[in-house]
């Protein structure tokens, strides 16, 4: 496979148009011709490839029985989102997979992270978003104990809100190794008094029928 799209790179007038446009016409340099990954499409149902390349992260984009995918490697995991729509990348999501991976992995991996994710994809998580009071800090970044009246977003993953609630106030082993101790999570939570009615709705439209996420080896 080449390393990219170099017919649509080297095209002069595509880049041209792009650069007068002022960013309007989309010029991704990684753009790939699906012909050239039939035999992936073969193994993968459904696949289309439209974008694939760069590293830390590698990135690629394109149709998965047909709904958008995007799948990204950055720091040694992978990730595979299905059914996002454009500018509302976390919300809009309908099938997720995720696992740990070679840390700067680039194209030549590329077939290797699909034929590993996709059997994995399962139903999406939906991304609540509540309102929460502000924690107060001190000019040393000490938390004061308490909360300021200007309101920020706070978000948690579930199928429902009661999920996505409790998700948030779990207590993070990673904040607890920072020094933030578990009984002082629980008391920021307090703190930022979240309100439990979420201000976003879950409107994702599903497909009729569930898609198949085979591999065919």
């Amino acid at each position: 496979m080449l390393m990219l799209n170099l017919t649509y790179m080297m095209n002069l007038e595509n880049f041209k148009a792009y650069i007068e446009s002022d960013g309007e016409i989309d010029f991704d340099i990684y753009a790939q011709d699906p012909n050239e990954w039939a035999e992936l499409s073969e193994i993968i149902p459904g696949l289309i490839v439209s974008s694939a390349g760069g590293i830390c992260p590698f990135q690629s984009e394109g149709l998965l029985h047909g709904l958008p995918y995007y799948l990204k490697e950055r720091g040694g995991w992978i990730s595979l989102r299905v059914g996002q729509t454009e500018g509302n990348a976390f919300s809009d999501v309908l099938y997720a997979a995720g696992m740990e991976y070679k840390e700067f992995a680039d194209i030549s991996y590329f077939e290797d992270m699909l034929i590993k994710l996709v059997p994995l994809l399962k139903p999406a998580s939906f991304r609540w978003e509540f309102e929460a009071k502000k924690l107060e800090w001190d000019e040393a970044g000490e938390w004061t104990g308490g909360a300021t009246d200007e309101i920020e977003t706070q978000y948690g993953w579930g199928n429902t809100p009661e999920e996505a609630l409790l998700q948030i106030q779990e207590i993070s082993e990673y904040l607890v190794e920072a020094g933030m101790s578990a009984e002082m999570q629980v008391a920021m939570n307090k703190a930022r008094q979240i309100n439990p009615i979420p201000i976003n709705e879950d409107n994702r439209v599903w497909p009729e029928e569930t898609p198949n996420f085979v591999v065919n080896l």
